[in-house]
């Protein structure tokens, strides 16, 4: 039903009226792209964060058991 509405809008021609309708379902399809881009984008930042906090705790207990070793 989308696509029907949607394809409609497109196939009239320039300078008619468009569909209220169709104009809004369009806008909602848009706003579902942002958001689904904007969760994506979120998502990758929380990874990338998640990755550096393992990356720096990582680090931390290397040098934590090289300073233990020198303590011996």
């Amino acid at each position: 039903l989308l696509n029907e509405e949607k394809h409609q809008l497109e196939a009239q021609p320039a300078g008619e009226p468009a569909n209220e309708k169709v104009e809004e379902i369009l806008a909602v399809e848009e706003e579902q792209a942002i958001n689904s881009q904007t969760q994506e984008f979120l998502k990758n930042e929380l990874l990338k964060k998640t990755l550096e906090d393992f990356e720096h705790e990582q680090i931390q207990k290397a040098h934590d058991q090289i300073k233990n070793e020198q303590e011996k």
